[in-house]
């Protein structure tokens, strides 16, 4: 199913990670060339995507911890 919406997740905590608050950012979608893309928020500890489709299945990317 093609993607109807998709978010950047990020933190700017650090310590344990069930404790982080994560926050949500949207993320352009370039269904032609089935590209998604957003900007890392600055000083983010931990980021990752996530995709929901049409019928609200969640998929996320693998996160990432911005130097």
């Amino acid at each position: 199913d093609p993607i109807k919406e998709a978010v950047v997740c990020f933190t700017r905590a650090e310590g344990y990670w069930g404790d982080r608050k994560y926050n949500e950012l949207p993320a352009t979608i370039d269904h032609e060339n089935r590209r998604v893309t957003a900007a890392i928020p600055n000083l983010s500890t931990v980021c990752f995507l996530n995709l929901i489709d049409q019928e609200d299945r969640v998929t996320s990317t693998r996160h990432i911890c911005p130097d």
